[in-house]
């Protein structure tokens, strides 16, 4: 399966910045069918498991 099959249908939303208001915006499309992606130059909200 290739990556355009896999997303076939479905929209790409870009969220630039991770204040306050865009990660309101990326809670609010959780449930739409789109794949959504936050970019920000910080990386406070970045998930890193422990070693």
């Amino acid at each position: 399966m290739n990556g355009k099959a896999a997303h076939q249908g479905t929209h790409r939303v870009a969220i630039i910045g991770a204040g306050f208001g865009s990660l309101s915006a990326a809670q609010a499309l959780t449930s739409a069918p789109a794949q959504i992606t936050v970019i920000d130059r910080k990386n406070h909200h970045t998930f890193q498991p422990p070693r």
